[in-house]
């Protein structure tokens, strides 16, 4: 009787109902109503087995940015002389102690501050932290010029104004500037000149040392009483502003000198003009020298091309408080 009540239940229920008559008659649900459970269950059962495929979202690369940058970054968030002095602790506080252990990390953090893609994409201001851009340079008071020498470890000893009476900031130097030793040709040491010139020779370092030029030398810096032939002005090796540059010296010893490899030498041609067919390293010295007229680190530039008092030279001079540029 309870099964055929069931069935009448289940003939006139539809869905649900049918599957729980189903179940109690058979004790399973696919008796009755097999069909319908099969209309109903099939879209649950779908639902249920149906597995959803994660989008795989593409790794994207985090560029590594070491304290030193991260540093800098933070200097650059401030103005004025509080960024200049923001700049130099920080230099201080990540620059590589010679002779003091660092631990593995810390060299790699270094490294990884220094490499030539980051060098290429700063500007040189930016490289070369607080030295000031081109002819301002010649204008530096004298107790921030000392200070930008020291700011990069360049090391130094006042010199006695007896000593060099016409030379406004007379120093000597103890040490390279910015990687590059000033020497004489002929290998003697560097004589007095001006902190000027020196904090004009750092900014150029930087372009300098991508060339793999470890070494200036030079005729002359100081001489004293040295006056413009012709004229009988005081020249600017008098005051220590001025270098005649003689020869490059490379990082693997080679040298190259102005007299053997500067050619073609036209007289009255602009040093910086095109040479077409031009040696090697005459492009090498014709590029480096002519990056200093760009950036205006010297105000007058005597070359080959001027006269044949400069044949075996260029002249380069700092001229503080003009407004022109002397370049031949």
């Amino acid at each position: 009787m309870l099964n055929a009540l069931m069935k009448r239940f289940s003939a006139s229920c539809l869905g649900p109902c049918a599957l729980v008559a189903a179940l109690l008659i058979t004790g399973s649900p696919i008796a009755a109503g097999q069909d319908r459970a099969k209309v109903v269950r099939s879209p649950v059962k779908e639902q249920g087995t149906a597995k959803k495929r994660k989008r795989k979202r593409p790794v994207r690369s985090r560029s590594h940015i070491t304290p030193f940058q991260r540093a800098l970054r933070i200097c650059n968030d401030h103005q004025g002389s509080r960024r200049r002095r923001c700049r130099k602790r920080t230099i201080q506080r990540f620059k590589p102690k010679r002779g003091a252990h660092r631990p593995k990390h810390a060299r790699e953090e270094n490294e990884a501050s220094m490499t030539p893609e980051m060098a290429s994409e700063m500007p040189h201001e930016l490289r070369l932290l607080d030295v000031p851009a081109g002819r301002s340079i010649a204008n530096l008071e004298e107790k921030l010029c000392y200070e930008l020498l020291e700011t990069h470890s360049i090391a130094f000893e006042h010199v006695s104004q007896e000593e060099a009476s016409e030379v406004e900031m007379p120093i000597r130097l103890m040490s390279p500037v910015g990687g590059v030793t000033i020497e004489g040709h002929h290998h003697g040491p560097s004589m007095v000149l001006d902190c000027r010139l020196a904090i004009a020779i750092l900014a150029w370092s930087d372009s300098l040392r991508e060339a793999h030029v470890g070494a200036l030398r030079h005729f002359s810096i100081y001489r004293a009483h040295a006056v413009v032939a012709g004229t009988g002005k005081l020249s600017g090796h008098a005051r220590g502003l001025a270098i005649d540059l003689a020869a490059l010296e490379f990082d693997n010893g080679a040298v190259t000198s102005v007299l053997d490899d500067w050619h073609p030498r036209q007289r009255g041609r602009s040093p910086c003009d095109t040479y077409p067919n031009e040696p090697e390293l005459s492009t090498v010295w014709r590029i480096l020298i002519c990056e200093t007229v760009s950036r205006d680190l010297f105000q007058v530039v005597l070359t080959p091309h001027h006269d044949s008092a400069h044949a075996n030279h260029v002249h380069l001079e700092v001229v503080p408080k003009v407004d022109w540029s002397y370049i031949r």
